[in-house]
């Protein structure tokens, strides 16, 4: 009975993260008309970073954690908008581009 309990909150929460990333992507494309492909890569980032605070801090509450993470992923999805999406857009190329340098984007956290 415990583990069809755990389960079905781990369904939840895992739910909860593919809604909240779903919702951003409709925001993103439904104002800027932009596909994000590296969507994913800044969440996972972000939960990267909140998890550092948790182990940095001995075990700091994530929530108190986004305090340090709002801010930092903010300023990171900042600059990439300012120095990859804003001079492909400002350029007038085709959306062909805007796909190629958001999937560039993806393969970011990867090098590091």
């Amino acid at each position: 009975m415990q583990d069809l309990f755990q389960t079905i909150v781990n369904g939840l929460l895992m739910g909860g993260i593919y809604s909240i990333a779903s919702i951003g992507l409709t925001i993103i494309f439904g104002t800027i008309k932009i596909v994000n492909f590296a969507h994913g890569e800044f969440i996972m980032v972000g939960m990267y970073f909140t998890y550092l605070t948790w182990s940095l801090f001995g075990g700091l509450d994530p929530f108190i954690g986004m305090a340090f993470t709002l801010p930092a992923m903010f300023i990171f999805g900042a600059a990439c908008y300012l120095f990859v999406i804003e001079p492909i857009l400002l350029g007038k190329k085709n959306d062909a581009s805007l796909i190629f340098a958001t999937v560039g984007l993806s393969q970011v956290p990867e090098l590091l």
